[in-house]
């Protein structure tokens, strides 16, 4: 699969498909007039099948806008609410980016769509079983034997503008359901169109529940009318998914103040709890958590209790549900607003009958913004930061009279706390350690009233950050307790201090390492991740760390230098293609190892993320130095690929000026593409091109 970049850093799988999907790269042949397996375009609402006359198990069916306007723990789940299956309830399971079966690793690449990867030797090579390319962003999946389930937004494809009876082109949501039992003849069986953008979603039992925000001006959706809609679909028979049931939660005011926006979700196996911040005005900001039954297991939802709460509800950490009581903490939020956050309990008989039970303010030692916050059983935690930060420790015990217990102050703040019996392990920043911005923290909270941090270790560079938001972080932060180790995906920007001004800085990408134990947390080193590093794991006793641009295999027995040992690429950053007699030119710039290269593909596989051959165009050039690119155009002719360019030099008075400059490259070798300095490698008539023309010399110096 090929990422193509454009101004609008749009991915070449989907600016490739701008036709219908499944076009691929035919949509920029210019002998191209058709690409087989191409369905006409649908409707909202509407299923699409491989066979839509049939009802043989071709793949999703069923009725959509089954409407419902009111009528009708540690494995990733809330603690005391996402259920493990235990004592006849049933799992609530979330979705991912990754899954393993077997030796065979599932990963959804951002920009790669979704490979099926052979990992039974992770040590020799990840060889690609099969790809799925997706006009559109991939979201999450399941994965359900031989099926997986991809949530997309910005899914383009045309359909028919009943206003001028003609075809437009839109973007919406899709559920795609995909046969992946033949990982070499991938295929979709069927898919569902919603308007807005996907949200979050479970799996409750064999029903699964897609949530979805509409902004009132996307394809599709009610004008200048925000709602968010709960989807419920029957996946028990994967060869025929059926939408079962909807409810929508809209802004019924009138008044075009009031506004909110997307919501976080909660969920026990009876229960959602969709919550998220309403905007009465530019002065007050308050939130509601709306409650849906989903105690049928055939996916009937009924609405339930729309609970009012004090603050803003930004992340699903702020509500939890256990032992009937649904615990909240939230901060109000308003201009010149010092108010603290709140902590509030609600007694929960049934999904319609939800009642308060306390509110207390939380005491802070100044004014500081709510940060984060998990339940854990009768315990509550909460981090606020202003310079400092406070991680405060509740008393949940007696849910009608909550106790704000004690208080530690640290350097920075934590953004996310998974609980170990009496142990935290937190994420969280720090930008003034000169250890790096982002940390680990161990946390003793035995005692609540007296809460300390056992270890820390900073690590990331000078501005590193998670790929993850605070919904889904806890699916990257990976905590191996039989191997004592802990597992962190990060991103960051470093800087060349010895470059001075004139560094142009570089992506640093990877899983650091750290050990757990003891009571303490050890840096290890770092697995160095080619793309912005997302998820890891341990498989056949081998790192693998994923990317949404490769999946890379390391050893390490050695914790503090992991041995790189197979990688395979997901995606591939492309600025240009050029098509020449059996391969496809690609002019690729890539921001994570600042390099721009030309890379030379077949043409019956010109989406391949892996190259026959490439190119470092820094070693023509330092005008490509820091993955810099002036490129203006890019051909190929008789075995000879051209990039024609601009050249920037300064002059003695730091006036600059610019010159045209034709680079050779030739590629009859696919497999070792090399720049050329002969002249005679230029045809004649491109020499006489226009003044000012020039191309590269011997030593690097034009030659006109």
């Amino acid at each position: 699969m090929v990422e193509m970049y454009t101004s609008k850093a749009l991915g070449l799988g989907r600016s490739m498909v701008v036709l219908s999907r499944g076009l691929g790269l035919c949509a920029l042949a210019a002998a191209a007039t058709a690409c087989a397996g191409e369905s006409a375009p649908q409707g909202v609402g509407d299923f699409v099948v491989d066979n839509p006359g049939g009802g043989d198990g071709s793949g999703l069916t069923g009725t959509a806008g089954a409407g419902d306007e009111g009528d009708t723990d540690p494995s990733g789940g809330d603690s005391g609410g996402e259920d493990d299956g235990g004592d006849g309830e049933r799992e609530v399971s979330e979705a991912d980016i990754v899954f393993v079966d077997g030796d065979r690793l599932y990963a959804l690449s951002a920009t790669g769509g979704l490979s099926v990867i052979d990992a039974s030797s992770p040590d020799t090579a990840l060889p690609v079983l099969g790809r799925h390319r997706m006009p559109g962003q991939p979201f999450e999946m399941y994965l359900d034997g031989g099926q997986v389930f991809v949530m997309m937004n910005d899914y383009g494809s045309y359909a028919l503008d009943e206003a001028t009876g003609a075809y437009a082109w839109h973007s919406s949501s899709r559920l795609v359901a995909l046969d992946v039992s033949n990982p070499a003849s991938i295929h979709a069986r069927g898919e569902f169109e919603i308007p807005g953008t996907i949200q979050d979603s479970r799996r409750v039992g064999d029903i699964l529940y897609l949530v979805t925000y509409e902004d009132g001006w996307c394809w599709g959706c009610e004008e200048n009318q925000p709602k968010t809609v709960v989807t419920s679909l029957d996946v028990s028979n994967l060869a025929a998914v059926e939408v079962v049931d909807s409810v929508v939660f809209a802004n019924d005011t009138g008044d075009p103040w009031d506004w909110g926006g997307p919501r976080s979700v909660s969920a026990t196996d009876e229960r959602l709890y969709i919550g998220g911040v309403e905007y009465d005005d530019w002065e007050d900001a308050h939130s509601t958590i709306d409650v849906i039954d989903i105690s049928d297991p055939g996916g009937v939802m009924q609405r339930g209790a729309s609970v009012s709460i004090a603050g803003s509800i930004e992340s699903r950490w702020q509500m939890d549900e256990y032992e009937g009581v649904l615990r909240v903490i939230s901060q109000p939020w308003g201009w010149a607003n010092d108010a603290p956050p709140t902590i509030e309990t609600f007694t929960v008989v049934s999904a319609a009958e939800v009642t308060a039970l306390a509110s207390v303010p939380m005491v802070l030692p100044r004014p500081e913004t709510l940060q984060s916050v998990r339940f854990d059983g009768a315990r509550g935690y909460a981090v606020t930061f202003e310079q400092t930060d406070p991680l405060f420790t509740i008393d949940l015990a007696d849910p009608a009279v909550p106790k704000q217990v004690g208080e530690l102050e640290i350097p920075g703040w934590v953004h996310h706390i998974e609980p170990r019996g009496d142990r935290l392990l937190a994420l969280g920043f720090d930008r003034d350690n000169a250890e790096g911005s982002i940390n680990v923290s161990l946390f003793d909270v035995a005692d609540l009233a007296a809460p300390t941090m056992l270890s820390r270790v900073g690590f990331g560079g000078d501005w590193a950050d998670f790929a993850e938001d605070q919904n889904r972080l806890h699916k990257a932060f990976s905590i191996l307790e039989d191997l004592g180790l802990l597992l962190v995906p990060f991103s960051g920007w470093n800087y060349d201090d010895a470059q001075g001004e004139w560094s142009c800085g570089m992506y640093s990408s990877g899983i650091q390492l750290v050990d757990w134990g003891d009571d303490a947390l050890t840096l290890r080193g770092v697995a160095p991740s080619h793309g912005q590093a997302r998820r890891a794991l341990i498989h056949r006793d081998r790192l693998l760390a994923m990317s949404d641009k490769s999946v890379q295999a390391f050893d390490i027995a050695d914790r503090d230098a992991p041995a790189a040992r197979a990688d395979v690429a997901l995606a591939a950053n492309v600025n240009d293609v050029a098509f020449g007699d059996g391969v496809v030119v690609r002019l690729s710039s890539d921001w994570w190892t600042n390099e721009t290269s030309l890379e030379v593909v077949s043409a019956d596989d010109p989406e391949t993320a892996e190259p026959l051959g490439r190119l470092a165009l820094a070693s023509i050039s330092e005008d490509f130095a820091c993955g810099s690119s002036w490129g203006r155009d890019l051909f190929v002719h008789e075995g000879f690929a051209y990039l024609l360019r601009e050249s920037y030099s300064w002059g003695e008075f730091e006036e600059y000026s610019s010159i045209l400059v034709l680079d050779a490259i030739d590629v009859r070798d696919p497999a070792n593409p090399q720049w050329t300095d002969d002249r005679a490698a230029v045809p004649a008539r491109l020499r006489r091109l226009r003044p000012g023309f020039a191309e590269r010399g011997a030593h690097g110096g034009p030659r006109r």
